[in-house]
């Protein structure tokens, strides 16, 4: 049974975060960093929890979750939510401390930041290539045990599952096959950045097609749905977040994606036949 004190406090925990976020934002008229890690600490560690609370006691979970999140009550539900305040505290306190620094003369500042900036590019198109090579050989010698690239592609339920029965020595870098998906993600940035030298751009763009083709594969081979969903719409909001030039269109392209994506889920669902053809929105 659905404890009434654990859910009003975590709908009424977001709902308090949100409408904070919601001023400052109408306030300032911009999306700063704090006010994203607040939101996400909002809508994962408040929203998400309140509707698996709920699911779960509904028995729209399955029994191994289902064990652990049934265990929790008011005082250690509260406890949590109470943690979780303290931790968004946290983040505007150390905000506010960084924002308090002194800040360096207006000559050293701007050649501080110039050259700070060279090297963040450089360092990070350095990071994103070793990444995306580390990310191709790894997962190329952990898919050697199921027939390579095109074999490991018959066993992905299986292996998600844990039913497969082939023994693989180095099934522990399956996880590195997942830099180049953080790959992209720095040659995207780099893209729409726009930066002036055109040779960069056009290596960044080659090194993005890349990562993004080889990520779409891993992807599909660990038949991860919502991964795959987070992946794709991970490129939609930061485009959105870094193009918006007013609040209320920054709004209404927010609303846009937030009812975009279950349908985004349930595509990628069907192309992966993950689920029977009767299943719910709140079952997937």
């Amino acid at each position: 049974m659905v404890s009434p004190i654990i859910f009003v406090s975590g709908i009424f925990f977001v709902f308090i975060t949100y409408f904070i976020i919601y001023i400052r934002i109408y306030n300032k008229r911009k999306l700063q960093l704090i006010d994203w890690s607040i939101l996400s600490l909002a809508t994962f560690n408040g929203l998400g929890f309140t509707f698996v609370y709920w699911a779960t006691n509904n028995g729209k979970n399955n029994p191994f979750w289902t064990q652990y999140i049934t265990m929790y009550d008011n005082y250690t539900a509260t406890i949590y939510l109470l943690l979780c305040i303290i931790l968004g505290l946290s983040y505007v306190f150390g905000w506010n401390i960084i924002k308090s620094i002194k800040r360096l003369p207006a000559k050293n500042e701007k050649t501080l930041k110039e050259s700070f900036y060279l090297n963040a590019v450089i360092k990070t198109r350095l990071i994103a290539w070793v990444m995306l090579f580390l990310g191709i050989v790894s997962y190329a010698l952990y898919t050697k045990a199921y027939g390579g690239f095109l074999g490991i592609l018959n066993y992905t339920i299986a292996i998600r599952s844990g039913t497969i029965s082939i023994y693989n020595p180095l099934s522990f870098l399956q996880k590195l096959g997942y830099f180049p998906l953080f790959s992209s993600y720095l040659f995207f940035g780099q893209i729409i950045e726009k930066t002036k030298a055109k040779t960069a751009n056009k290596r960044c763009f080659f090194g993005y097609i890349i990562s993004f083709a080889f990520s779409i594969y891993v992807l599909y081979s660990m038949a991860g749905r919502v991964s795959m969903l987070v992946y794709f719409s991970t490129f939609i909001l930061g485009y959105i977040l870094y193009n918006y030039n007013s609040f209320t269109k920054l709004v209404r392209k927010l609303v846009s994606l937030v009812i975009i994506l279950p349908l985004g889920l349930f595509g990628i669902d069907s192309i992966l036949s993950r689920s029977s053809r009767g299943i719910g929105v709140i079952e997937l």
